[in-house]
């Protein structure tokens, strides 16, 4: 898939939410509904051998200027329920592979939902975000987040039961010090989640809907 057509979908996506939006949104309310990191113009590139797709960015988004995003308060508060539902369903099969006060750590915590969720399970959750923003509402709630990368953090080795990744390793532009960092802070036969979107479905959904336009 060509940037452009790349382009039309991310058109699509910002007028879908427009047309169902009650008021004018402001930067801050757009964040996670039209406004991504990935935003930037790129090609969507397949393997011919595997059909593992691939975002081609034409220019590299800076990490520094995610780190700055502002996020509006009130809208957070409206979704973040929503969010904690969604980690509450997974309970099933994610809970019963740790132990009662499991030490665990997310990586990427956003504003905190899985920490909460976490916490709800009886085990002692940790967050590293980079974000100012996202991290400083979950503070708010009460939450250990750490805003910097994860080597940084200076975790003891071996000390943690489980380091939780979800939806952002593939935001990682070099993920093999993450995970060389993962392989020495996580115990022996402790527990490695990674969840990164699918591809495979993108590209199925796009056959399956016949659009000649987006391919």
């Amino acid at each position: 898939m060509t940037a452009a057509a790349l382009a039309r979908e991310v058109e699509i996506r910002r007028q879908f939410i427009a047309d169902r939006a009650t008021k004018q949104l402001s930067a801050g309310e757009r964040k996670d509904l039209t406004d991504f990191f990935h935003n930037e113009q790129a090609d969507l590139l397949a393997c011919q051998s595997c059909g593992l797709l691939l975002r081609s960015e034409r220019e590299t988004p800076s990490a520094h200027s995610y780190s700055e995003d502002q996020y509006d308060a009130e809208a957070i508060e409206k979704i973040y329920p929503k969010y904690v539902g969604a980690f509450a369903a997974k309970e099933e099969p994610y809970r019963s592979l740790l132990p009662a006060r499991a030490d665990i750590v997310e990586l990427g915590s956003h504003y905190g939902a899985f920490l909460e969720t976490a916490s709800k399970w009886g085990w002692n959750a940790i967050g590293v975000d980079i974000g100012e923003d996202s991290s400083r509402f979950a503070r708010s709630h009460g939450f250990d987040v750490r805003s910097c990368e994860l080597p940084e953090c200076n975790f003891d080795s071996g000390s943690l039961d489980g380091l939780f990744i979800w939806n952002c390793f593939d935001q990682i532009e070099n993920p093999r010090p993450v995970l060389k960092e993962a392989q020495r802070i996580v115990k022996p036969n402790g527990l490695l989640v990674i969840r990164t979107p699918n591809g495979l479905f993108y590209s199925d959904c796009q056959r399956l809907l016949g659009d000649k336009n987006l391919s």
